[in-house]
């Protein structure tokens, strides 16, 4: 089993998946602005990092996924909510495809989509490159942040990332997400979903997140805090006040307004 933190004793449950780069302490900036009265929230070190960097396993995102619904199984929560970052946001998708029902529904922060990437082999290339290469990884984060970042923040986190994660687990996490396909079963979906992105992601992020249910609608919306996101018009998450904390500390916004004007979607 994998390891997790704990937060809150409310009766609405939620699991927490992070990305690619360092594990659960990614969210550790808004663990003090959680509601943990109305809502418990279970973040999770998928294997190979942090504190599950000891527990072996195939490092794929349905294996994620996998333990992100035992986990859940295991706690007892027979209905939960599951909010995944980047990487995660991909695992988080195929948690909803899984469980059904149980899945009430799903906040996906600039995710890789449920599809396979169109990368060819020049762009795997240096994908893996960056698991090895400091340089070569740097490049890649600075890139899918409109290179707004400081050398030293990235630095920071591409320290953490090395210092988490065992190399052959970031290295299979890699091939996973790029490769691995699951939009066949995105029909699965039945939970409403909302999807966030910020203004300077990374353009091929962007249309990765409209495209993710493929035949979702989107449209920029007209008047937003965060600028760039997008509004799909559907039903929107019912955990959106409980996650309003993750859209503050991830797009760094203080006015209320923000979590308004987020990228909102549900699976067809």
């Amino acid at each position: 089993m994998v390891w997790h933190k704990t937060i809150g004793s409310g009766p609405t449950k939620v699991v927490v998946i992070h990305g690619w780069f360092w594990d659960h302490r990614v969210f550790t900036p808004i663990f003090d602005c959680l509601d943990a009265n109305r809502y418990t929230y279970a973040f999770i070190d998928i294997r190979g990092y942090g504190n599950s960097r000891t527990v072996s396993g195939g490092y794929t995102i349905g294996e994620v996924a996998g333990d992100a619904i035992a986990l859940a199984e295991k706690l007892g929560w027979h209905e939960f909510h599951v909010v995944g970052h980047s990487m995660g946001g991909k695992a988080a998708q195929k948690v909803a495809m899984d469980a059904g029902a149980r899945v009430r529904s799903v906040v996906a922060v600039t995710p890789v989509p449920a599809s396979a990437l169109p990368f060819d082999d020049a762009v795997f290339g240096f994908f893996a490159a960056a698991c090895e290469q400091d340089e070569v990884a740097l490049t890649l984060m600075g890139d899918s942040i409109g290179n707004r970042a400081s050398k030293t923040w990235l630095k920071l986190m591409l320290r953490r990332a090395r210092d988490t994660a065992s190399p052959e687990a970031f290295k299979s996490y890699m091939r996973s997400f790029i490769r691995d396909d699951f939009a066949a079963d995105a029909n699965k979906v039945k939970a409403p979903m909302l999807v966030l992105y910020g203004e300077f992601v990374a353009s091929a992020r962007i249309l990765c997140a409209a495209s993710i249910l493929g035949s979702i609608r989107t449209q920029k919306s007209k008047r937003s805090e965060i600028p760039g996101t997008i509004r799909c018009r559907r039903r929107r998450s019912i955990l959106q006040p409980a996650l309003r904390p993750l859209f503050l500390g991830l797009h760094k916004c203080t006015d209320r307004r923000a979590a308004r004007s987020t990228a909102q979607a549900t699976a067809v």
